[in-house]
């Protein structure tokens, strides 16, 4: 077929169309081009993301901020997860304008489980922190940092006498003294709360200074329903001339803050 329409076309004498032999290498230059021109946007927005990482750094500090007492202002904190384990989700406990870090860390003597943090990840290694500066951070929740690559645990900080208010929904089962060391003496209290969303953990927050009524009694009482975020527990106890606090480590003050621990349940729930 392809010979008789050559006949055809001389035949009629219609000179055929000249093939352009540079017209294939022209249209890979230019796909090549394009390519190149791809790449470098995407390391120039690479490049961008992470100037922007390194030059604001983590968020300031709570103390920083021209604030006379901020243990007195602080209120409740603005719904927000801070950590999920299954359906499971831990609120944010600390109202988020005094909180002076986040950190994840291992749980040494229990057997709590590790969470799944809900936020970006300040300490984050280079190849994740270039992917974020490129794509974005969908996270959605506050700045962390892991410590020894465990989520164990995880330390809100804030200053001594904030108001720290429940992690999760669901019933206060216990409530002990809280002690470091070994040390007979007590920094306030440890509260566990079964979670309505999975009885078969429970929550465990401290140290607790307790909320006290007008008679000096205790307002929080084992078998109370508590709201995640929403019911105050009691405030943040200064425990830094006895222990060595792991948010010390990332923040700029002494590092008080309330430490909450997930751990399966040993016994069914209070009825």
């Amino acid at each position: 077929m392809l010979y008789l329409l050559l006949m055809a076309a001389t035949a009629q004498g219609r000179p055929l169309p000249a093939r352009r032999p540079g017209s294939r290498r022209a249209q890979r230059a230019r796909i090549r081009r394009r390519r190149l021109g791809l790449l470098v946007a995407l390391l120039a927005a690479a490049a961008i993301g992470l100037s922007t990482t390194f030059a604001s750094g983590p968020t300031a500090p709570a103390e920083s901020r021209p604030l006379s007492d901020l243990a007195a202002l602080a209120g409740q904190p603005a719904p927000q997860t801070l950590a999920t384990r299954g359906s499971l989700q831990l609120m944010v406990p600390i109202d988020q304008h005094v909180i002076t870090g986040v950190v994840f860390h291992r749980y040494e003597g229990s057997d709590a489980v590790s969470l799944s943090p809900v936020g970006h990840q300040r300490n984050a290694g280079l190849l994740t922190r270039m992917w974020n500066g490129v794509f974005g951070d969908d996270g959605g929740g506050l700045g962390y940092n892991v410590d020894s690559g465990s989520t164990q645990g995880v330390d809100i900080g804030a200053r001594a006498g904030t108001a720290v208010y429940s992690p999760a929904s669901g019933q206060v089962v216990s409530i002990t003294p809280y002690v470091l060391n070994g040390d007979a003496t007590h920094f306030g209290q440890e509260v566990a709360i079964s979670p309505s969303s999975d009885p078969s953990l429970v929550v465990k927050i401290a140290p607790i200074a307790p909320t006290v009524g007008p008679l000096g009694k205790p307002t929080l009482r084992v078998g109370e329903q508590v709201i995640g975020g929403r019911t105050q527990l009691g405030a943040v106890v200064d425990v830094t001339g006895a222990s060595d606090p792991v948010l010390a480590h990332y923040v700029s003050d002494a590092g008080n803050g309330a430490s909450i621990r997930v751990e399966p349940a040993t016994s069914p729930a209070m009825p």
